[in-house]
């Protein structure tokens, strides 16, 4: 199941991806998907809504948003391709490279992400994102992917030249709007275990700068 937020007259409206268009979810107009999530909403519950849907959005016309706004916490996992540190002034860690998005970070599909203007360059980097239907404490690692409830394409924005002043990456990896992502939330049901062995592939202007698979993660979900 494909699953995405909507803005219909500026107001976000959950829907999801059907044959006969983007389904408007029966809820409270304002409520994106990760409202939904956090309100204990299952895969059952979202394919009941989308079944009752009455509105639709034809595609071509859809103007997309980030399909979970305000998420309580966004993890990145940096240098977790080996190729990739390779272009980094950094050495492979043996933990993961942990750092937070802000919410004002995150971006929508197809959306103008402005470059700062302390800065003359925007860094480019394709993302699969995790997104979890629950989360906990003292959760093993046989249990994590009890917690996924799906996955998404992302483009993670970095302003290198602010990243690499210091060793907390905060700056380079927060500027507004510069984690997007989207345009659909696709559930885990349709996916191999863990997102593992999916292509992952970057375009500039129609030139492929990024080739690789989601199964050369160092670490996995």
């Amino acid at each position: 199941m494909k699953l995405t937020t909507l803005l219909i007259n500026g107001t976000r409206r959950a829907a999801a991806l059907t044959d006969q268009g983007l389904a408007l979810l029966p809820t409270t107009p304002g409520t994106d998907i990760g409202d939904l999530l956090r309100a204990g909403t299952s895969l059952v519950d979202f394919q009941r809504l989308a079944l009752e849907a009455t509105q639709f959005v034809a595609l071509q016309s859809a103007t997309f948003a980030t399909p979970i706004a305000e998420p309580p916490k966004t993890f990145c996992v940096g240098l977790n391709y080996a190729d990739h540190t390779k272009e980094s002034p950094y050495d492979q860690p043996d933990y993961p490279t942990l750092f937070l998005r802000a919410s004002t970070s995150l971006g929508a599909h197809q959306a103008v992400v402005e470059r700062p203007q302390v800065s003359d360059s925007l860094d480019f980097e394709g993302e699969m994102v995790v997104v979890l239907a629950k989360g906990g404490r003292h959760i093993s690692k046989e249990k994590a992917l009890d917690c996924v409830f799906g996955y998404a394409v992302g483009n993670e924005i970095s302003v290198r030249e602010y990243q690499f002043k210091s060793p907390q990456w905060t700056v380079g990896k927060n500027f507004d709007g510069t984690g997007t992502f989207g345009p659909y939330i696709v559930t885990a049901d349709e996916l191999p275990p863990g997102g593992s062995g999916l292509k992952i592939e970057t375009r500039l202007n129609g030139e492929t700068v990024q080739s690789s698979n989601t199964r050369d993660m160092l670490f996995d979900c």
